[in-house]
């Protein structure tokens, strides 16, 4: 991505980096509980491979930011295999073949640009399960 679309991508997300970040296994529930709203079987949802930071929009408010896998049964009750997700905030993007294009550049400034500029935080019980 060249700075040109980091900057863009940075004003429309407003955040501002903040180096001052520590999160607890209570951000990773919060973001699961909001990643798997819409599952037809958020109890069977499994998460690997999260971090999560502390990120100040412009206008002061503070939210972390959850990135990560997530598995989880189908309709058929099969697991679909792990998928890149992220939540900032209150809003939830989970990798899909229709937004592919506009996630990955969303998930590359939340999942792995912006993590190398302050602390992150690994779930306790890493690879953890719903």
């Amino acid at each position: 991505m060249n700075r040109t679309n980091l900057a863009f991508v940075m004003l429309l997300a407003g955040v501002i980096p903040n180096t001052s970040a520590r999160a607890d296994d209570a951000i990773f529930e919060q973001a699961h509980s909001l990643a798997t709203k819409t599952f037809k079987d958020p109890m069977s949802a499994e998460f690997r491979n999260e971090l999560a930071y502390k990120a100040e929009k412009k206008d002061g408010t503070v939210d972390f930011v959850v990135c990560g896998e997530v598995n989880a049964k189908n309709s058929y009750g099969g697991y679909v295999g792990f998928t890149p997700y992220y939540v900032n905030g209150s809003d939830v993007s989970i990798r899909s073949d229709e937004n592919k294009d506009f996630f990955d550049i969303g998930y590359s400034f939340f999942c792995e640009t912006l993590p190398k500029s302050r602390p992150v935080t690994r779930p306790s019980n890493s690879g953890s399960t719903h």
